[in-house]
């Protein structure tokens, strides 16, 4: 119960903040050299991320089989397709 009056605390102030807001606003001032590192580059940052997300997926992937929300025989056709993603 307690995370669903956090969800839906957090919801109620995002309604009523101002729609000019950036969507990484937490309601206070970055410090200016967190946001002078972070914004601008965020395409550079990605694909130099990218690798670590495609393998954090493939480890969620396999977790997902091992306790049998994907079947057995989905599980190489995924890893398979992350892979090639991986690869790009």
């Amino acid at each position: 119960m307690f995370a669903f009056s956090l969800v839906l605390h957090y919801l109620r102030t995002l309604i009523k903040k101002d729609t000019t807001m950036k969507l990484w606003d937490k309601g206070f001032e970055p410090d200016k050299m967190i946001e002078t590192f972070t914004v601008g580059n965020d395409r550079e940052l990605d694909l130099r991320l990218a690798r670590y997300d495609v393998e954090g997926s493939m480890a969620h992937v396999r977790m997902l089989e091992s306790i049998g929300l994907i079947e057995k025989e989905e599980l190489p056709v995924l890893l398979a397709g992350l892979e090639q993603i991986r690869g790009e």
